[in-house]
């Protein structure tokens, strides 16, 4: 071979690997860019998540703050973590570690698992289940595991509130 065709065959796999590194690049840049949009709808849903989940802490469980709190972080967390693998795609301009579907269903199932708690959490404080199992310990107390009632505490509470009456008249006679 002469040296012209190999100067032209050389400047030609020079042109091919500036174009597949752009092409590597530019598929980098959109990833990056997909992940970082991915990462702000996790925040965003986590937004809303805590909004509901504090909405519900409101009426009476400090427990579901909390929770919500930490599933909030946590998300958070994911959603940065996802921003500083997007960022560092784009520096690199590597190809990621996982696809974009792989991502996606990562922030999925996490989503689905949020959304499992908050059903969980807003269903522990519903008014209804609370009263539910406040009358549950109640009937433990003067109820045996057969059904039969137990005398024993009966008659102390019955004590408690002739006692109590009893109080009650004395301070009456008491003024008159």
């Amino acid at each position: 071979m002469s040296d012209e065709t190999l100067t032209e065959k050389a400047t030609a796999v020079g042109d091919a690997t500036e174009s597949a590194a752009r092409k590597a690049s530019d598929a980098a840049a959109s990833t990056g860019d997909a992940v970082r949009r991915i990462g702000d709808k996790a925040a965003d849903k986590a937004g809303e998540v805590a909004k509901k989940t504090t909405t519900a802490a409101d009426k009476g469980a400090a427990s579901v703050d909390k929770a919500a709190k930490d599933a909030t972080r946590s998300v958070k967390d994911a959603a940065k973590a996802a921003k500083d693998a997007a960022k560092a795609t784009e520096e690199s301009a590597a190809p990621p570690a996982r696809s974009l579907d792989e991502i996606e269903a990562d922030l999925d199932a996490t989503r689905a698992r949020l959304a499992e708690n908050i059903d969980a959490l807003a269903d522990y404080v519903n008014p209804r289940n609370l009263l539910g199992r406040q009358v549950d310990k109640v009937k433990g107390v003067f109820v045996d595991e057969y059904g039969g009632i137990k005398p024993e505490p009966i008659l102390i509470a019955a004590g408690v509130v002739v006692a109590l009456v009893g109080i009650r008249l004395l301070r009456r006679r008491g003024r008159d």
